[in-house]
């Protein structure tokens, strides 16, 4: 018989093993462990819900819970990760993702695959985002960057942010993303990005920025700070998170699957990567 549980503590390592059947080179047991015991969960909000067959972890569908400032409101957010069932036990999959749309919350998927992401627009979901805004990163630019600087100690981060600034890496520390803060005048900007391929080029990827006025207007001075650290000399940020602001050069790559919400109140554009399986598992 099959039954669906929040997932717990005592299950992590049979729901590590179940996850390492997706057989992802660049993921290994370290960071799907990320996915059960991430730092801002709630006590009273599990990891996770899983699929039993006589006390058997047979299935898994992971849940990042977090609270979103917006607008002046708080809400509460869920993204959705790593659904995987074995093969004897696939239609109890749906079981999973049933117990999941039922969370009254915004509830977000960055990384369904198609057939996932077409069942979750007939369950009400909308597409969150589609495609990057790709651009140059260290050359070409004109604005005086020197007015900005872009600042990696922990110790003088943390003094010049402000409480959801300074909470932000501490949720992070550790994790596979990076984090730095851009700093013009009195502005100070928490920014969290990872480095991947994008097209062949090995590209910064930019996952939040916690006030973007600040930060495109210290872009010049981001984009040589990870030409010089990482060698990269380019920079992607997801459509909805630059508003519709664009640089003067730039081109649009489509995301292999649209990332996908279905909103409780929460507008697309304040949704951003930062909470999400992305930093946990440095996607």
């Amino acid at each position: 018989m099959l039954d669906v549980r929040p997932a717990t503590d005592a299950m992590t390592d049979a729901i590590v093993a179940l996850l390492a059947k997706f057989q992802n080179p660049d993921i290994d047991a370290v960071r799907w462990r990320r996915l059960l015991t991430y730092p801002w969960r709630r006590p009273d909000e599990a990891p996770g819900f899983v699929l039993c067959a006589a006390e058997r972890v047979v299935g898994f569908l992971g849940t990042v819970h977090s609270t979103l400032r917006a607008a002046g409101e708080t809400h509460r957010v869920c993204h959705l990760a790593a659904w995987i069932t074995d093969a004897a036990h696939r239609t109890g999959g749906a079981h999973l993702m049933r117990e999941a749309l039922g969370l009254e919350r915004t509830l977000v998927n960055m990384t369904p695959v198609p057939a996932l992401a077409r069942f979750l627009v007939t369950q009400g979901f909308r597409t969150l985002e589609d495609r990057a805004i790709v651009f140059d990163g260290a050359r070409g630019w004109c604005p005086p960057w020197r007015r900005s600087r872009i600042v990696t100690d922990a110790d003088e981060m943390a003094a010049i942010l402000d409480a959801d600034g300074q909470r932000l890496l501490r949720d992070h520390y550790g994790y596979p993303c990076v984090q730095c803060v851009a700093v013009r005048g009195r502005s100070a900007c928490p920014v969290l990005y990872t480095i991947r391929p994008a097209g062949g080029t090995r590209t910064a990827w930019l996952h939040h920025a916690g006030d973007l006025a600040t930060f495109l207007a210290s872009l010049p001075a981001f984009a040589r700070h990870v030409a010089r650290v990482h060698g990269v000399d380019a920079i992607a940020v997801e459509s909805r998170m630059l508003r519709g602001w664009r640089p003067r050069r730039f081109r649009e790559q489509l995301l292999e699957t649209p990332r996908v919400y279905r909103a409780c109140g929460l507008a697309a554009e304040a949704i951003s990567n930062a909470y999400s399986e992305i930093p946990l598992l440095g996607l």
